[in-house]
């Protein structure tokens, strides 16, 4: 686990920066049009860089510059040079503010010799040692200082400018077709083309593309690839076996296409699927009260349907074979709390007592097997079109256990649609599992607690990243917050009297 060093600023900050500067090289960049706004990003970025040093080395720089300098200088200013500086951020000690006296004399000496003998090969050895020293100085706290000073004219850019997409190379239409072509060497033609990458997804990152020259693949296809730190133990190769299994149950999932392990293609292992026509729930109008009935009926049916699966018999559900809902329910917890201890970087009184809370509310077994869960059933993992679902996303999150577990998630969406009671008539309708008000209780904590404890892996993700993904210190520092205080808000009223 990474340690927080101070009050922890010295690890978060210079990482959040680097990921801002990161999300402007590779995604708002690019999109920017006119020239004016390409110079305002330029600036941007050597701000962002500039700041980011001076959090992590600003004492360390300091001390070398001085230090260099005393060397120049007279044996006065020598003798006064501090062990450590503070730089800009601290107030100057006394002995900092006696150098600073003495490299004024520093300047004067030289500006006085030079003034005196003109040119001198002693004279231009302490310049060059001066330069040296300035250069190193100010290359650390910003490359683009150190290149042609033509780069002042242009917002600071320059061919000097760190790239942290060597790191993090994004996947382009040149980078797609090139490993399309070492996979499928007898497809001459083939290639990849209208690269986008989704701007949502705080798990993985989502990319569509459009597949062309293979005679069973070829049209519009999606990438769901592991983030370069991922913020839970699973991997997007995971799913593959499960959606498979799902989608040939005829649940309306992406089609499964193939899974490639080798990070090297890529720079983390994805899966290809087949894009379902449509967008994101969270984005459609639904004031239309004919579409707005025919996709609560859809979105019934297919929650339903997930729920008639069987449970696949794949390595991802071996270990609750045998198990009642009761014991599944348990051992999720279980898992939960494991995962909330190995990623945590702090203490949560506010956890603590949700997980002793759910230990002591499990919902009595209700009496018929566990079911497949996806897990995240919420808008923002379906896809679609005139109202109609056209693909349930993102399982990641998916096990067996209780089916009211997915209803109970989904109600935070469906409430401003349509009323819970017609919701939940239309999932009976289609064949649903029995709800009841104690189970919905206990999974409206849980929801929260386990989207609390997400956040916790992606802050964790994030400070192990160099520079660091910047959804993930969104989920950490902003969303995360949210959902542990809806936690502690929720148990304080189950259990204030009355």
């Amino acid at each position: 686990m990474p340690e927080m060093h101070d009050s922890g600023l010295t690890m978060l900050l210079p990482k959040m920066l680097r990921s801002v500067d990161l999300a402007l090289e590779q995604v708002i960049g690019p999109e920017v049009g006119s020239s004016g706004a390409k110079v305002q990003v330029d600036m941007a970025r050597c701000l962002l860089r500039w700041a980011a040093v001076q959090l992590e080395s600003h004492r360390m720089l300091y001390a070398a510059r001085t230090s260099a300098e005393a060397k120049l200088a007279s044996p006065r200013a020598r003798e006064a040079v501090p062990s450590g500086t503070g730089g800009l951020y601290d107030v100057p000690t006394a002995a900092e503010k006696r150098f600073s006296d003495l490299a004024i004399e520093l300047g004067q000496e030289l500006g006085a010799a030079m003034a005196r003998s003109g040119t001198s090969g002693e004279i231009a050895d302490r310049l060059s040692q001066l330069l040296a020293a300035e250069l190193q100085f100010y290359g650390a706290l910003d490359p683009e200082s150190v290149a042609s000073v033509s780069s002042s004219f242009q917002g600071g850019k320059s061919s000097g400018r760190e790239s942290f997409a060597k790191q993090f190379p994004p996947v382009t239409n040149v980078s797609l077709t090139k490993y399309l072509t070492d996979r499928f060497p007898e497809c001459g033609g083939i290639r990849a083309s209208g690269v986008t990458l989704l701007a949502g997804g705080m798990g993985k990152d989502t990319i569509l593309f459009e597949l062309s020259g293979h005679p069973t693949y070829s049209g519009a296809l999606l990438i769901r690839k592991d983030l370069a730190e991922n913020s839970l133990d699973s991997s997007a190769v995971d799913e593959f076996s499960l959606l498979k299994a799902v989608h040939e149950a005829g649940v309306v999932v992406p089609e499964p296409i193939w899974y490639e392990r080798d990070a090297s293609q890529l720079g983390t292992p994805f899966i290809i699927v087949r894009r379902a026509l449509g967008s994101v729930a969270l984005s459609q109008d639904f004031s239309d009260p004919k579409i707005r009935r025919h996709f609560a009926d859809q979105l019934a049916r297919e929650l339903a349907a997930i729920h008639a699966i069987p449970v696949p018999d794949i390595e991802l559900f071996r270990d609750v074979h045998g198990k009642n809902i009761h014991e599944c329910v348990h051992a999720q917890i279980a898992k939960l709390h494991d995962f909330w201890l190995r990623k945590r970087l702090e203490p949560s009184v506010k956890l603590d007592i949700a997980f002793q809370w759910l230990e002591a509310n499990i919902p009595p077994d209700p009496g018929f097997a566990p079911t497949l869960v996806h897990g995240d059933y919420g808008f923002n993992n379906l896809i679609v079109h005139e109202g109609a679902v056209t693909a349930i996303l993102d399982w990641e999150f998916s096990h067996a256990g209780d089916p009211a577990e997915d209803v109970n998630y989904c109600r935070q969406f469906v409430e401003p649609v349509v009323p819970w009671a017609d919701f939940l008539a239309l999932y009976a309708k289609h064949g649903g599992k029995p709800y009841d008000d104690q189970r919905d209780n206990f999974f409206t904590v849980w929801r929260n607690v386990r989207n609390a404890v997400a956040c916790v892996g992606a802050m964790n993700a994030f400070l192990r990243g160099d520079p660091g993904n910047i959804k993930m210190a969104t989920a950490g520092l902003s969303y995360g917050p949210r959902f542990e205080l809806e936690v502690l808000r929720l148990i304080t009223d189950q259990v204030r009297p009355g």
